[in-house]
């Protein structure tokens, strides 16, 4: 059945069905984000997104769409490999933006850092200096999720990280790698409220997700057949300690406890409220009893006295409205079989998150009313609109993601894994804000195998050739870099203790991190391994040679990094390796492959593309004399891109 069929099969129920969940995804999305625009945007700017995100949403998630389309196009282990390069992509942007403002000190997340910091050196965490610009003083929840976060010195970071366990969530509950990362995608992309949360390092953010993310887990678990307490206990705890952080959770208690109570029992119920209950208590009444003026739980922010009385009728009537659906069955399931409950609808989970951002979604809306009326802010109805996004979009995109075709699983050629074509395409859109200028494509004679060689220069020179070169490139990679065992360690040598000057404990965990995101991502790329430390280069030679015949172009590297280092240019000695497949290629062939020198040039912000040599045997002087010298001729032609572009002896286009 081809996809157009699969699509026209649908009911009227169906495509209704699918409207109104196109329909709440597109509120989850807006309403946090207007209340974000509404700030620097005019009325006119306003309608402008609106209208713009509304049509791009449209054309994404319509039957035979973006989504379907690149669904169908995408592996598991495409999606999974896409989702690194994504959130390194945002690692990268946040560090480069944190190094050039005062992000750690900002209003927006000073007072739970300082807290923080107060707390990890043995004071009372909420002291006078706490309090920014008439913000109040972080629960002790809020604090106690920043703290780890704080002994790393990147309060800021936390809601990255929240971002990150939300996606994998996402992919346990839709089953799906491919459609958690499109759903990343959509919100990324789609709501400026999660990009100025990113930016602003606003704990609001990291605390709507934490609990958000602690009460699907505890529900989920509650929905298991024959779930007792003891497997329902961790989350029960976190749960407790995320309430803690803001007093508008509060408001979340009655939907947590009827969503418990239909999955198993009143009593368990209870007993699992308690235990969050205590565990929220024992988080905030030792500070409290300590110095109760210290806390100040009801975040007024610059709202002002006439408004303050509204703020309260919305926030009565939203606890109402919270326990009316709370107790209100028919919402809920009439059955809790696995089937019922993990599948189909009438989930409880998905009812439990959608419950949520409808009593949440009210508080978010009356403060994009209120900034229009008078131009009051709400500070603590921020964290209304960024739980509404998530517990809204969640269950929404699960019935919209069910047309998306099945994942492509990823086919081996000869038992060699060559990569993903469209893991190398979006990888390098991704990365295309980083790409240098790319000069000299009129050189590329056309279509057929060919080898680039280009300089090193770090890690610049892999980096900038696959996102600069318009071309799809297989490169060399030193196995170091493509096994998830032996990565880190290389990492912690090579770049993490000199780059980055971390060493102990510090390093090695940044080394492990950076290793898996490099292995999992030059395994995407279709990287080919080359072990020269082990002496085991055949594979990576049958794999190129394989690569070749088939018309593809690789990438290599042929630097010896043992070798002296050219000052001028940072090139260490060309090794001859390649010229060995160039040979072969053509005894195989009977043709010549162009080999172009290409040079990276950081200065100028430049990938040069030199003009194809062709090796050519002389018999005369033999196999390894004729390999050299065709190595040192690429070497040279190297070297001379490189000073020259680095001298602007080479004029190519801005």
């Amino acid at each position: 059945m081809n996809k157009v069929t699969a699509y026209s099969t649908e009911t009227t129920g169906e495509v209704a069905h699918r409207s109104r969940a196109t329909l709440g995804l597109a509120l989850a999305l807006f309403i946090p984000s207007v209340a974000v625009l509404q700030r620097y945007l005019s009325v006119a700017g306003l309608l402008a997104y609106l209208l713009g995100a509304s049509v791009i949403l449209v054309l994404f998630v319509k039957p035979g769409g973006i989504m379907a389309r690149m669904a169908a196009h995408l592996s598991q282990r495409d999606a999974l490999g896409l989702a690194v390069v994504t959130f390194a992509v945002i690692l990268f942007i946040l560090l480069r933006f944190h190094a050039r403002t005062s992000v750690g000190n900002s209003s927006a997340n000073a007072p739970v850092h300082v807290a923080a910091i107060n707390l990890l050196q043995g004071r009372f965490p909420n002291t006078l200096q706490t309090d920014v610009a008439g913000a109040s003083t972080p629960l002790p929840g809020a604090v106690l999720l920043a703290l780890p976060f704080a002994w790393l010195d990147g309060v800021a970071y936390q809601n990255l990280f929240w971002l990150i366990v939300f996606f994998v969530a996402m992919s346990r509950y839709l089953r799906d790698w491919r459609s958690s990362l499109l759903l990343s995608w959509v919100i990324l992309v789609l709501s400026p409220a999660v990009g100025h949360a990113l930016l602003t390092g606003q704990d609001a953010f990291a605390n709507a997700l934490f609990v958000l993310l602690c009460a699907f887990w505890l529900v989920g678990i509650a929905a298991r057949p024959g779930t007792g307490i003891r497997k329902a206990i961790l989350p029960a705890i976190l749960l407790g300690i995320g309430l803690s952080s803001r007093t508008e959770f509060l408001l979340l208690l009655p939907l947590i406890f009827a969503a418990l109570a239909h999955c198993t029992s009143s009593r368990l119920a209870m007993k699992l409220m308690l235990v969050a209950g205590a565990a929220g208590l024992a988080a905030t009444l030792p500070l409290y009893l300590y110095a109760a003026p210290g806390l100040t739980p009801l975040e007024t922010g610059s709202s002002g006295p006439r408004s303050l009385r509204a703020e309260q009728v919305i926030v009565g009537a939203s606890a109402v409205f919270s326990m009316t659906l709370a107790w209100y069955r028919p919402a809920w399931p009439r059955h809790t079989s696995p089937e019922s409950i993990e599948r189909g609808p009438g989930d409880v989970p998905a009812i439990f998150l959608r419950n949520t951002a409808l009593v949440l979604a009210p508080p978010a809306v009356f403060e994009i009313f209120l900034y229009t009326a008078g131009g009051y802010i709400v500070s603590g109805f921020a964290v209304f609109g960024i739980y509404v996004l998530f517990s809204g979009a969640a269950p929404a995109w699960r019935e919209i993601s069910r047309i998306m075709p099945p994942a492509r699983d990823a086919q081996l050629s000869g038992g060699v894994d060559h990569g993903s074509d469209s893991f190398y395409r979006v990888a390098r859109f991704l990365g295309s804000p980083f790409a240098y200028r790319c000069v000299g494509t009129e050189n590329i004679t056309g279509a057929g195998a060919a080898i680039f060689i280009a300089n090193h220069l770090g890690s610049t020179g892999p980096i900038e050739c696959i996102l600069s070169l318009p071309l799809r490139l297989y490169p060399w990679v030193i196995a170091n870099m493509t096994d998830p065992q032996r990565a880190p360690a290389y990492i912690y040598d090579d770049f993490v203790r000199p780059e980055l000057h971390l060493s102990g404990w510090m390093g090695k965990l940044m080394a492990a991190l950076l290793g898996r995101i490099a292995a999992a991502l030059l395994t995407g790329l279709g990287a080919i391994s080359v072990d020269g430390a082990r002496h085991w280069t055949a594979p990576a030679f049958r794999q190129s040679l394989e690569l070749l015949g088939r018309g593809r172009n690789l990438l290599i590297f042929p630097e010896d990094a043992k070798g002296p280092l050219e000052i001028d240019t940072q090139m260490h000695p060309f090794l001859y390796s390649f010229v060995w497949l160039c040979h072969a290629h053509q005894r195989k062939t009977g043709d010549r492959m162009p080999v172009y020198p290409v040079a990276v040039v950081s200065t100028s912000k430049t990938v040069e593309i030199g003009a194809p040599l062709y090796f050519a045997l002389d018999e005369t002087t033999g196999v390894r004399t004729s390999y050299q010298q065709f190595c040192d001729q690429m070497e040279d032609a190297v070297r001379s891109l490189y000073l020259a572009r680095q001298r602007g002896e080479i004029h190519g286009p801005n």
